[in-house]
């Protein structure tokens, strides 16, 4: 689901991403050139920009879009308003991106803004903002293509997004925005080096990277950029939860991110999954109903993913910490709804609540009942997994029981 956890070829491309405006101004540069405004460096632009990217974060959608349709009103021309439109274009994939509703537009926005800034690029080579915006549009473009499995449009993208930034780096010093992509790109080159050697032969192609050299740049970012700050915070809690096994930090973005932002149902899943994994039990269970009054209540981005989720995790916490059967089994049955409406049988979730479900009803006497469940985690599960041998030997043990 999570982009870090997308197939191992997705990596590739995704390190080249830019995933939001560098806007910061640089110790030497100057917020002119020639008499032309440069937005990237024009402080009430950031200013103008920041509120509609906090609301874009926070899935009000409406206030961002009414913010950055009036920014093209006044820069129909260039890049930048279009390339915001795309990131909330993005924003709305993210929960579910098995969901394609938002895939037209998208790609029509990214479209617009490599369009516009080739056109800067053939008048100005040096122009910083022409660099900066082809980067980014290739590189979200080819993270697009890389989770859709058209690997070509992927690679081609990629290579493009690629050229773009060496040209940014060359003619602009790091500052704390500049340098997200730096960070992004070092940190995952080196990780892909080290997880799947059979690629080192095409890695060869692209400059090494160095992963303690990306977490330092995105910590920097993360604690001192203007509008890459959510970003690198986003990404710096992935990596502690997925890569570098620190749950403590992982947990401290995470529980940023939500509070910041608690309309934001990637980030609060996030949060929720990751409360889970470290037994905070009482903070749990507010924020997994809080997830499930906000899908009962139409909230937008909360569907029946986060659903799902929210569900196993409040059915696990009242079996296991609470002792308390009925709601256990109330939201295990939750969980299966919520799996099969997204067809997601397959996901480690639904299965366990099958199971639990059928040790309940099994622990109930009720048989019948414990055979439908086993039933079905014996029809999804995988032959070798301890929960197909669990219900193939007790279907076996009471396959004449009617």
């Amino acid at each position: 689901m999570y982009f870090l956890r997308t197939k191992i070829y997705a990596w590739l491309l995704i390190i080249t991403c830019l995933s939001l405006p560098a806007l910061g101004q640089t110790e030497h540069s100057d917020n002119s050139k020639g008499g032309k405004k440069v937005l990237l460096l024009d402080m009430q632009t950031q200013i103008d920009i920041a509120h509609a990217i906090n609301a874009m974060y926070n899935f009000k959608f409406d206030v961002a879009e009414n913010n950055f349709e009036f920014f093209r009103e006044k820069h129909p021309h260039h890049p930048m308003p279009y390339f915001l439109f795309g990131l909330s274009q993005w924003w709305k994939i993210m929960p579910n991106q098995d969901i394609k509703t938002y895939d037209q537009k998208f790609l029509q926005y990214m479209n617009k803004v490599t369009d516009l800034a080739k056109g800067m690029y053939r008048k100005n080579r040096k122009d910083i903002e022409a660099s900066f915006f082809l980067s980014a549009g290739y590189g979200l473009k080819a993270t697009f293509y890389a989770y859709r499995k058209k690997w070509r449009k992927s690679l081609v993208a990629a290579k493009a997004s690629l050229k773009y930034l060496r040209r940014s780096k060359k003619l602009n010093q790091m500052s704390p925005e500049l340098m997200f992509g730096d960070a992004i790109y070092n940190y995952y080159t080196a990780q892909l080096r080290k997880e799947k050697p059979i690629l080192r032969p095409l890695l060869a192609l692209f400059p090494r990277g160095n992963k303690a050299k990306g977490v330092k740049q995105l910590t920097k970012v993360a604690y001192n950029a203007f509008y890459t700050r959510t970003e690198a915070q986003y990404h710096l809690m992935e990596i502690y939860r997925y890569y570098e096994k620190d749950r403590t930090k992982a947990l401290h973005f995470a529980r940023y991110l939500y509070r910041t932002f608690p309309d934001n149902p990637y980030f609060e899943r996030s949060y929720a999954s990751l409360a889970f994994t470290s037994g905070w039990f009482s903070e749990l269970t507010l924020v997994s109903k809080s997830i499930l009054n906000k899908i009962a209540a139409g909230k937008t981005g909360y569907e029946a993913v986060s659903g799902r989720y929210a569900s196993y995790f409040l059915g696990y916490t009242y079996l296991y910490r609470y002792h308390n059967k009925a709601e256990a089994k109330k939201y295990f049955q939750q969980t299966v709804r919520f799996a099969e409406q997204t067809k997601s049988i397959g996901s480690g979730y639904y299965q366990s609540a099958m199971v639990k479900l059928a040790r309940i009803a099994r622990d109930e006497k009720k048989i019948r009942l414990a055979k439908l469940y086993y039933r079905k985690v014996r029809k999804y599960a995988k032959r070798r997994s301890k929960r197909y041998k669990e219900a193939r030997a007790f279907l076996r043990k009471y396959r004449r029981f009617r």
